[in-house]
């Protein structure tokens, strides 16, 4: 079960500790100064987002999905499902391959910047999971450099093994 194919019924692995990416601070513009990484015991862990993203081919701006989930409290409390038209819209085979979107999906999706516009009250203030934090991370400063949006301060954690 995951985010994308079932978000109702989506739960995070359980572990003792996570490893947290916490931004530790911003700049005038919006963008963080830097990173660290901590471990956060899972008892802190009952107020999150949930977040994944899927590329249209090898570039980390060409995402073309998106799915969040909001817990809150330790239950499932909102979630958020859309197709984005990506920049550069093409597809690899080897992505279509993974997710079975296609450029024909995409063609009259919104943008990066109205899909946002629709995700980031749902998620102010709680700090993100990603099963690939790295990867969704770098997907989401991607875009918001494609598109000249000041990248907001946000909080990571990744369930990928390591």
């Amino acid at each position: 079960m995951n985010l994308l194919t079932d978000p109702e019924n989506f739960t995070p692995p359980v572990r003792n500790e996570r490893d947290f990416f916490a931004f530790a601070g911003c700049g005038r513009r919006g963008k963080c100064l830097y990173l660290r990484r901590r471990q956060v015991p899972e008892s802190d862990m009952k107020d999150f987002a949930a977040i994944d993203f899927e590329t249209a081919n090898g570039k980390r701006t060409s995402v073309c999905s998106v799915g969040v989930v909001v817990v809150r409290g330790g239950e499932v409390t909102d979630s958020f499902y859309s197709l984005i038209r990506p920049r550069p819209n093409f597809y690899s085979r080897f992505t279509t391959a993974i997710h079975g979107l296609t450029y024909d999906d995409t063609a009259e999706a919104p943008d990066f910047e109205t899909v946002w516009k629709q995700i980031a009250p749902r998620i102010e203030g709680l700090p993100l999971v990603a099963h690939n934090s790295p990867f969704d991370e770098g997907c989401l400063r991607a875009v918001f450099e494609l598109y000249g949006m000041p990248y907001p301060c946000l909080l990571y954690t990744s369930d990928a093994a390591d």
